[in-house]
């Protein structure tokens, strides 16, 4: 069976969802009982037929997202000066975006409306951790 760093496949699905680029999202099931949500492009760089450590399968998708940007910077014939405005940019983009995204989960518009409620009803299944109120 094939392999995602040290996690074997056992199932293949596709969600019928595509990317803003038109690639196929994949829901891939271990053999440990776990998922993950990743896109056929990806699956296909980082699957191999043996079990390797995360540090690998990262540098892989690192290495080939370094790539595709550098060959759009080309593209778009970027001055180095605009290296870093585009950087700081992209940066922004994702933490606005992550935050955004986690005050929908929580249910609020800013992070600061979280409840010590809210945090106990999420953390409350994780055997792991303490909740804040204990």
């Amino acid at each position: 069976m094939p392999f995602i760093a040290e996690k074997e496949i056992k199932t293949v699905v596709d969600t019928q969802k595509k990317t803003p680029l038109g690639d196929n999202i994949l829901e891939v099931h271990f053999t440990d009982d776990t998922s993950q949500i990743i896109t056929e492009k990806v699956k296909n760089k980082i699957e191999s037929s043996e079990a390797s450590d995360a540090s690998t399968v990262q540098g892989i998708k690192v290495g080939s997202l370094a790539h595709d940007i550098l060959v759009l910077m080309r593209e778009y014939n970027l001055e180095l000066g605009e290296i870093d405005p585009l950087l700081k940019l992209i940066v922004e983009s994702v933490n606005q975006n992550s935050e955004r995204a986690s005050n929908k989960l929580w249910n609020v518009d800013f992070p600061e409306q979280r409840t010590f409620l809210q945090i106990d009803e999420i953390l409350k299944d994780d055997t792991n951790t303490s909740t804040p109120t204990e």
